[in-house]
This record gives C-alpha cells, sequence and structure tokens, in this order.
C-alpha cells in the first residue's frame, strides 16, 4: 500500500528521510488540503517553464547592457567621426555623423528589444 502524496510531503519536511512509496517532491504541487492529491507537473511543463525562465534571464541581461551599449556606441561613433575628420580636414562633420549614426544603432537594438519584450510577456 503507497502513504497518500499529502503524507508524503509531510513526511519529508522532517530530517529530509523519504518515505516509502512516495515520488519525488519536484514532480508535485503543494497542496493546501492534507489528504487531497495533488497534481502531478508533467516533464514538458517543467521544461517548457524552466525554458521560459532561462529566456526571462537573458532578455534581462540584454536589458541590463544597455547602458553599455549606448555608451559604446556613440563612443565608436565620436572616434570613428575624429579620424575621418583628421583625415577629410573636415572638423565638426564626422564626428557629428558618427554620433547621429551610433545613436540610431542603440535606438534600433531598443526597438528591437521592446519588441522581444512584448512578445515573451503575451
Amino acid at each position: 500500500m503507497t502513504t497518500p502524496r499529502a503524507l508524503c510531503i509531510a513526511a519529508r519536511v522532517g530530517p529530509l528521510r523519504t518515505a516509502k512509496g512516495c515520488a519525488s517532491l519536484e514532480n508535485y504541487a503543494v497542496s493546501s488540503t492534507i489528504g487531497t492529491k495533488p497534481e502531478r507537473r508533467s516533464t514538458v511543463e517543467r521544461s517548457v517553464e524552466s525554458d521560459r525562465q532561462l529566456r526571462r534571464k537573458k532578455l534581462d541581461a540584454r536589458w541590463s547592457a544597455i547602458g553599455i551599449q549606448i555608451a559604446v556606441s556613440v563612443a565608436i561613433g565620436c572616434f570613428g567621426g575624429v579620424w575621418l575628420d583628421n583625415r577629410l580636414d573636415t572638423t565638426p562633420l564626422f564626428v557629428l555623423v558618427g554620433i547621429v549614426v551610433g545613436l540610431g544603432a542603440v535606438s534600433w537594438d531598443i526597438y528591437k528589444l521592446l519588441k522581444l519584450t512584448q512578445k515573451m510577456e503575451d
């Protein structure tokens, strides 16, 4: 005879021992009522949930890098503009063009990231 699932969960709360006939805890949702059988989550549901969490973490990492991306893009545009201005003897023209191109590239990336965030939340 197997032990009811709610009792298995209660038995595992103690000094981490397993009750005879109990399945692993990670496969079951916790039941609030003792004596009722908690619903078993399938492997697919767990993998979809972990995949969703992984995608969310990657998205958070991309959002946290936006400040660095803005600084690097503007700096590359500015230094590239200074280099071109020195080569072609046109003082402020290519610096301004480089800054605008750098900001445009960052704006496009932020737009794509916003679209991806909206897609994730839907």
